[in-house]
């Protein structure tokens, strides 16, 4: 009879543990991240001269680790197209093809550095995370107008 209990108590730990790995992987990827800063700052060309660009950073509050793509100190591999005037904002989108996927950990903050045009007043930057099941998911921040932020307010 004790035999018999152990293997029904063995039974249910393996299908528990198998029901709890099957939910892990199913559920759906939603980072938590907030948005932390933008501002307007200049980055050196290989050339000479600098390039206006905003850094923003954001910060995780998730309870696990994200990744992003971080393609140096100009991320460089994006889009960015403007949009009719009765869109809210010129859309950046930060491509996630090249560079290196880098870990933020929860509560940790990351900053990028987004190159843009001097003749935009209207922009939200978008970034692509991934998590350790390889899903990704998207965030954009808020529309934030770079002469503003270069006149520091």
């Amino acid at each position: 009879m004790k035999r018999f209990l152990r293997f029904r108590i063995l039974t249910l730990l393996c299908v528990t543990f198998v029901a709890a790995i099957g939910l892990a992987l199913s559920r759906p990827f939603d980072p938590k991240i907030t948005f932390v800063s933008t501002v307007a700052t200049t980055q050196p060309l290989d050339e000479g001269g600098t390039y206006p660009c905003l850094q923003f950073s954001f910060r995780n509050d998730g309870l696990f680790p994200v990744w992003y793509n971080n393609s140096g100190p100009l991320s460089c591999d994006m889009i960015i197209r403007q949009f009719p005037a009765n869109e809210t904002a010129d859309w950046v989108w930060l491509m996630p093809d090249d560079g290196v996927w880098t870990r933020v950990d929860p509560s940790d903050t990351a900053s990028v550095n987004v190159p843009f045009d001097t003749g935009a007043t209207r922009l939200r930057i978008g970034i692509k995370l991934a998590d350790w099941r390889g899903r990704d998911a998207e965030r954009w921040s808020e529309t934030v107008n770079p002469t503003q932020l270069q006149d520091g307010t």
